[in-house]
């Protein structure tokens, strides 16, 4: 029975982590923003939603060989890491983005979290981040691929706006 129980929270964990970077994945997110959405219904507290880019990327992997740029996703992870809140999640979007979900967490920690994840980019790298609050009132159904599409708007205005910064969509004329 252990070998079976073993077994199985190998094929979960493999199910809902990304392999290179040890993170939750894009399926745990979506298994865990809803209850996320309804904790903050229930206690009137902000969530924030934010979509990270490593910037130049593809630039990176052209310059120093995609092993490096695996080698720079396991060092973001890593050093992320420490800066993750118990309550926070951190999840391998797909490529090189990421997802960031912050439980009661305003606008300005939002940005101040942001920031501290900036500080601690390895090799000298950098991201742009967009991110949206979601005040969610009771009995209220929130449109999580809005939320998504708020914050995915808000990194591209952070690109554009010079890149190696976070974004509020809640600032976006619009």
């Amino acid at each position: 029975m252990d070998e079976r129980a073993e077994l199985h929270a190998r094929i979960d964990s493999l199910a809902h982590h990304d392999t290179l970077t040890g993170l939750p994945n894009r399926r745990m997110w979506n298994e865990q923003i809803p209850a996320a959405m309804n904790a903050a219904s229930r206690t009137g507290r902000p969530v924030c939603v934010a979509l990270i880019d490593l910037d130049h990327f593809k630039a990176f992997n052209d310059q120093f060989g995609h092993q490096a740029g695996d080698d720079l996703l396991e060092a973001v992870a890593t050093a992320w890491g420490p800066i993750v809140r118990a309550s926070d999640l951190l999840v391998r979007w797909g490529g090189e983005e990421f997802a960031l979900l912050l439980p009661s967490t305003d606008e300005q920690q939002a940005s101040d979290l942001l920031d501290r994840r900036q500080r601690v980019m390895p090799r000298r790298q950098s991201f742009s981040a967009g991110f949206t609050v979601v005040r969610v009132n009771p009995h209220d159904t929130v449109d999580l691929g809005a939320v998504m599409a708020l914050a995915d708007l808000a990194m591209y205005q952070a690109k554009h706006d010079g890149r190696a910064r976070a974004v509020c969509a809640d600032t976006l004329a619009g």
